[in-house]
């Protein structure tokens, strides 16, 4: 394959995934989950091709290797949260054409700050490296005071439970684990730290110098999160994190991204052909992949006909008074459902519209640069696997959360402070000594 060839090739796999959504939304989701809001109709298609160009312009314009955590973040980012924004709002049947154009144009310039923001920084004379690298034993010490002391407060919270639970028991665990929760509001976040940040570092080093009793170590420690908590995203973190760490390396093409959402897509179609069920194509296609466009549009339709909310329930809560009677994602949830008891959580580019309208949408992609830019400076000299395997699940947590929720209770501002402090020659195996050839041969 010939280099003039190669920069068509990432656009065209971006394309495929986008057809590929498409079509299993149509197919798939829309005729089985109307009941909740996932509506279709055929899209008008000069105006959804435009879409679609934006859509390969934006996956020209990012990296096609991956050396930085920005370049890791900003793939993730694009195909299952700027992709499905830009383009679901077309088929959803909630939107005109135009306005739903708004929101590809408004998304993909959004998006393409971001890309503006990061590429001068890493090009820029004067960029520095802001990392504050702290010795291995005094880091390490760190982390195992941290896990015991939210080991220790969960069990205080919720009880000696039998670490025993299956996937079927995490909403019963769930309720009991929030109504014991009480007068310890800073619980979740030291879960949060510890399950989507502290526990993947330690993952990924324990792999790559390949000492499994930690990996297995992790393993166990999440799945005890689980069984505490019910959070299901917990001990399901773990494979995903252990592919993240093992694919990802500066020598492999970030084509191989939309390819493996394609293989997912008709994988969990061909599974569930196979098993007479939708459960595979539900988690994956719609609840993974297709939710960020559908209340993308949902948050849209809404804010543009009522009164926006200017972060009036958050850090600007004594400069504006909030309009309504419930939080922004269950105000959509009764909007879509008319169920008070629904969470519609939306994507960082919705919040940012329920705030601001389309102003905020191009300020999100401005911090969001920023941000980023923070992330690359603060992993500087570490591996790109273990900055990805720390950052996945913030990353994933911004197709349905506020940047500045996933900042402060996901991890994403934790995650660029312990990638400051990681040490920095400790991820790699020892290598062995060489043998002194005895001189009689």
């Amino acid at each position: 394959m010939g280099r003039r060839t190669q920069p068509l090739l990432t656009p065209s796999f971006v394309l495929c995934y986008a057809i590929c959504l498409h079509l299993a939304y149509a197919q798939l989701v829309a005729p089985l989950f109307t009941y909740l809001g996932f509506g279709y109709q055929t899209p008008v298609w000069g105006l959804y091709g435009v879409a679609l160009v934006g859509v390969a312009a934006l996956s020209a314009a990012l990296s096609s290797r991956l050396q930085r955590p920005s370049d890791f973040v900003s793939w993730i980012l694009f195909l299952i949260t700027v992709v499905p924004a830009m383009l679901v709002p077309h088929y959803t049947g909630v939107l005109s054409p135009v306005t739903s154009m708004a929101i590809s144009f408004w998304v993909g310039s959004s998006f393409g700050l971001t890309l503006l923001i990061v590429r001068f920084a890493s090009v820029h004379p004067g960029a520095t490296a802001l990392s504050l690298r702290l010795p291995p034993a005094l880091f390490w010490a760190g982390w195992l005071a941290f896990a015991l002391a939210t080991v220790g407060l969960l069990a205080v919270v919720t009880g000696v439970r039998p670490p025993v639970a299956g996937l079927g028991a995490a909403y019963q665990i769930r309720d009991v684990y929030r109504v014991r929760l009480g007068g310890f509001p800073p619980l979740p976040y030291m879960l949060s730290a510890q399950a989507y940040i502290l526990n993947p570092l330690l993952l990924v080093h324990g792999l790559r110098n390949r000492r499994w009793f930690t990996v297995f170590a992790v393993t166990g420690l999440q799945y005890y999160l689980y069984t505490q908590t019910g959070f299901k995203t917990y001990l399901l973190s773990v494979p995903l994190l252990l592919v993240v760490a093992v694919v990802i390396h500066p020598r492999v093409r970030t084509a191989i991204l939309p390819v493996g959402l394609v293989a997912g897509i008709t994988g969990a179609a061909f599974l569930d052909a196979l098993a007479g069920s939708i459960i595979f194509t539900s988690l994956f296609t719609r609840r993974f992949l297709s939710v960020p466009g559908v209340l993308m549009a949902e948050y849209v339709d809404f804010f543009n006909n009522h009164v926006l909310a200017k972060l009036s329930h958050s850090v600007l809560e004594g400069w504006f008074t909030y309009p309504y009677d419930l939080p922004i994602p269950y105000l959509i949830g009764r909007y879509m459902l008319v169920v008070r008891s629904n969470a519609a959580n939306a994507n960082l580019y919705a919040d940012a519209f329920a705030n601001f309208g389309w102003v905020g949408v191009l300020l999100v992609g401005v911090l969001l640069g920023f941000v980023l830019v923070f992330a690359d400076r603060a992993a500087h000299g570490l591996p790109i696997a273990v900055s990805a395997v720390v950052l996945t699940m913030p990353c994933i947590a911004l197709a349905n959360s506020a940047l500045l929720t996933v900042l402060v209770t996901h991890g994403l501002g934790l995650g660029i402070v312990a990638l400051a402090l990681a040490p920095k020659g400790s991820w790699e195996p020892p290598k062995p000594k060489p043998r002194r050839r005895n001189l009689l041969g």
